[in-house]
């Protein structure tokens, strides 16, 4: 059964308040302690099992002082890397194009994008997806800005591993979620990595 208006409009409410959260405390890092967190995250990473064996990974360029992933993907450039790329047709999504440094343009969202002419990763070969996200609770959930490119995404690459990528000051204790709420069964930051089954259960999905 849909939520009610009511419900759904409570549920943005909440959504609104933890994103401003989020960024408070992402903003309060400063750039040296996000840079720090960023190379911790990329260091953890590359110990990753799941990490190791993908020869197909889907990553991000940062904005509005996200985790920076740009080192580690410099330096494993063996691995073919999907960088997501906003399209408004036929409804509003993300495709993911082949990494090349060379070919980025910048979105109006202040993120970089691959250009349109490189070659487009096929969901359905991706092994691992490293998802950005403002807020991750323990379990899994994931708050993005509210576009629901992810939601809609993720689970086309459905046999991909995927990990949220989140500075530690980023993680809340509960996110609000429909059904349809997309989860990552990793989490990421600068502590190390950890399986999301292994923390206790949130409150069923609405």
């Amino acid at each position: 059964m849909a939520p009610s208006p009511a419900t759904t409009d409570a549920l943005a409410a909440v959504k609104k308040d933890l994103r401003a959260l989020a960024q408070s405390r992402r903003e309060a890092m400063g750039e040296a302690q996000r840079l720090a967190a960023s190379q911790a995250i990329a260091a953890a990473l590359e110990g990753f099992p799941a990490f190791r064996a993908a020869k197909v990974v889907l990553g991000f360029m940062p904005m509005r002082g996200e985790v920076d992933l740009r080192l580690l993907i410099e330096r494993h450039l063996q691995k073919e890397w999907g960088i997501p790329r906003i399209v408004r047709d036929p409804g509003p999504h993300i495709d993911f194009h082949l990494f090349d440094s060379g070919h980025l343009v910048r979105h109006s969202y202040g993120m970089l994008e691959p250009h349109e002419s490189l070659p487009r990763i096929e969901p359905e070969t991706v092994d691992l997806v490293l998802v950005p996200g403002m807020a991750f609770s323990p379990g899994g959930h994931r708050l993005g800005y509210g576009g629901g490119y992810y939601d809609r995404f993720l689970p086309l690459a459905e046999r991909a591993v995927r990990v949220g990528i989140a500075y530690r000051a980023q993680l809340v204790d509960a996110i609000p979620h429909h059904a349809a709420d997309q989860k990552v069964q990793y989490l990421a930051t600068e502590d190390g990595i950890w399986p999301c089954a292994a923390v206790l259960k949130e409150e069923p999905a609405t």
